[in-house]
């Protein structure tokens, strides 16, 4: 059984793996961690080597780490084993692939609270912030080049989970028992209620008013709460009063459909996304207020040009 586990840095991808080899019984094979002692070695960061690599795209470090995981897989298939790595998805066929997502805040606070020696110590909260996207980014586009690969596409991945309101322990649980159910056919994705932002004000969620999107038909519950992911961000489509219950409920993950979005119009309902967004910061107050949460930012809807 292998597992394939990447996503946004500080996301607790490496604890993860670890709890999946004491609990469950999987060996680990980490990218992230060889890619740490082939930086200390080098005397750089690792946002330097990442850049150092991005740079030189015919590198032996890739080629070794990658090569490493190809060879895994080939040599130990039906074993157990869990790959932390940004590419394993792209090498390892048959596994679960997995994609760790999280609140680039949370991320931030994770890893400098954690010990990973000086070449990721930060000096504020805000560097760390701007330096794991800027990594990220630095990755994302290496990957691109290199194999034609988009790290961020979900369509990528079997199970993606949200790690913002979970233990380690919590998302293990999780992804042993995804993978065990064997049932890759549809994806699941699953997000903490939290994290989705509304498009529509709390004070027109009503299933019969002219206000109310066409595509808010049923809300029961159990039902997935359809969405979009634009400037990386989720926000509902369909589900507002399914996502305030699990809310209120104190539940969190929920399920969730990711819609497609092509050339600015949502696929399913033959709609522009450009009117999906038209709350201003006082609905977004509201929906805080009605739901006792409180966002960590708030969308810039002028950014938003396409999907």
């Amino acid at each position: 059984m292998f597992i394939t586990i990447t996503g946004e840095l500080g996301s607790g991808k490496s604890t993860v793996a670890s709890i999946l080899r004491d609990t469950y019984g999987f060996e680990i094979h980490s990218t992230g961690t060889v890619q740490r002692e082939i930086a200390k070695d080098m005397g750089m960061t690792t946002l330097e080597l990442n850049k150092y690599m991005a740079e030189n795209l015919d590198n032996d470090y890739d080629k070794l780490i990658d090569n490493k995981t190809i060879q895994i897989s080939q040599e130990l298939k039906g074993q157990k084993i869990v790959f932390d790595s940004r590419m394993a998805w792209h090498f390892v066929e048959d596994s679960l692939k997995v994609f760790v997502i999280v609140d680039k805040f949370t991320a931030a606070e994770r890893v400098i609270g954690a010990d990973r020696g000086n070449e990721e110590k930060y000096n504020s909260f805000e560097e760390a912030v701007n330096a794991l996207q800027e990594r990220k980014a630095i990755e994302d586009k290496r990957f691109q080049e290199m194999y034609q690969a988009n790290t961020t596409d979900f369509n990528n991945f079997d199970f993606i989970i949200d790690s913002t309101d979970l233990t380690p322990d919590e998302i293990a649980k999780e992804i042993y028992d995804k993978a065990i159910a064997k049932k890759k056919a549809d994806q699941d994705i699953r997000i903490s209620p939290k994290r989705l932002y509304p498009t529509q004000k709390i004070d027109t969620l009503c299933l019969t008013s002219s206000n109310a999107h066409p595509s808010e038909e049923s809300n029961a519950p159990g039902n997935e709460i359809e969405v979009i992911f634009v400037n990386k961000h989720f926000f509902i489509v369909n589900g507002h009063h399914q996502c305030c219950t699990e809310i209120h409920n104190k539940n969190k993950l929920v399920h969730v459909k990711l819609l497609s979005v092509n050339n600015g119009i949502i696929e399913k309902y033959n709609q522009p996304i450009r009117d999906m967004f038209k709350l201003d910061i006082d609905a977004y107050l509201q929906w805080e207020k009605h739901n006792h949460i409180t966002f960590r930012e708030y969308p810039e809807h002028t950014l938003i040009e396409k999907g």
